[in-house]
């Protein structure tokens, strides 16, 4: 099975020329002289703080460094699961909600993946990947880097709540390498950009409902308001499943796989981790027939002391325990 990437503005610049000096002295110095290189365009082009004319920018420099430094975890949506995941009604407090992982990039399947439309120049668009994070959302204008926090009714009585931020990348392509036109590793996409916020007694409708759209919403590429609705749905049930080890699964190097499926031994995993390739299978088991997919396999329940808290689990039947169907890119992502 194969699934789509993500490459930062790092790992673009990196491919394009390996001899950047910039490069060569990691992610953190990259991004400060990227940001500080984009601060000084805008201020000399638009006569204001880049902040002010682009917000977007300094979140997502900060998030792809953050996720750098996490060593770049990722998931593999595998194609079944999706449709279960998206068709759940999530009745649960927003609060309940947390990412397992504070930096996290999901990739979808590149055949068969059902969030796809049509654009207005008659494109097929598909998510490819999202790139999510546990955040503080600032209210006001905060400070570069920082989520901000807008309400509908201008309420900011909170400085600061917790809440969960995602970047959709739906295929935009904004910057092409002049040297390599054809070459889509050095191709610069541009990413959607949203937050949820997960206080107690709110639910994940609300943020939809109160949060108003950035004008800039309107300009390059248009996602439906029920492909992020159903992104955000996906984001949302990762964080009610990530301790089932029957739904995700550490990816271990090809090598190891046999070994692994023998032992489920935790050094394997962690081997994986030191080649760079820190990564999970989210739902390659299970299992969904043709002529019965309008019946949902997932389910929330609520379970611990006092069913308190929400789990989604799959029914009966729906998981199954078999030999690989194919095969899992394991690729390196930091030692590249």
């Amino acid at each position: 099975m194969q699934f789509h990437d993500y490459r930062t503005h790092y790992q673009i610049c990196k491919h394009r020329n390996p001899r950047e000096p910039l490069v060569s002295q990691g992610p953190e110095e990259f991004y400060r002289q990227y940001l500080k290189g984009l601060e000084l365009r805008s201020r000399s082009m638009f006569g204001a703080k880049l902040q002010d004319y682009d917000p977007f920018s300094p979140l997502l420099m900060q998030a792809e460094l953050d996720w750098h430094t996490a060593l770049r975890p990722y998931y593999n949506l595998w194609p079944s699961i999706i449709p279960a995941l998206t068709g759940l009604k999530l009745d649960a407090d927003a609060s309940h909600f947390k990412l397992p992982l504070d930096h996290l990039l999901i990739r979808f399947p590149v055949r068969d993946n059902p969030l796809t439309w049509t654009d207005k120049q008659g494109l097929v668009r598909t998510v490819r990947v999202v790139l999510a994070e546990n955040v503080n959302l600032h209210s006001g204008k905060g400070e570069p880097g920082k989520p901000r926090l807008v309400f509908q009714n201008g309420d900011n009585e909170f400085p600061v709540k917790r809440g969960m931020a995602f970047w959709i990348d739906g295929g935009e392509t904004i910057e092409v390498d002049p040297t390599k036109p054809h070459d889509t590793a050095g191709h610069l996409q541009s990413l959607m950009y949203k937050h949820l916020v997960c206080d107690e007694g709110k639910t994940i409708e609300w943020s939809f409902d109160h949060i108003p759209a950035h004008p800039s919403s309107d300009f390059g590429l248009h996602y439906p308001d029920q492909i992020v609705r159903d992104v955000a749905r996906i984001v949302c049930t990762l964080c009610l499943m990530a301790e089932d080890k029957e739904l995700v699964e550490p990816i271990v190097l090809k090598a190891d796989e046999d070994k692994w499926d023998k032992s489920h031994d935790p050094s394997l995993v962690e081997k994986a981790k030191r080649r760079g390739n820190y990564g999970f299978n989210v739902g390659r088991d299970v299992e969904v027939v043709p002529h019965v997919r309008s019946a949902c396999p997932a389910a929330l329940y609520w379970t611990g002391q006092g069913r308190k808290i929400p789990r989604i689990r799959f029914r009966r039947g729906s998981v199954v325990h078999r030999k690989r169907l194919a095969s899992v890119p394991t690729g390196f992502f930091d030692k590249e």
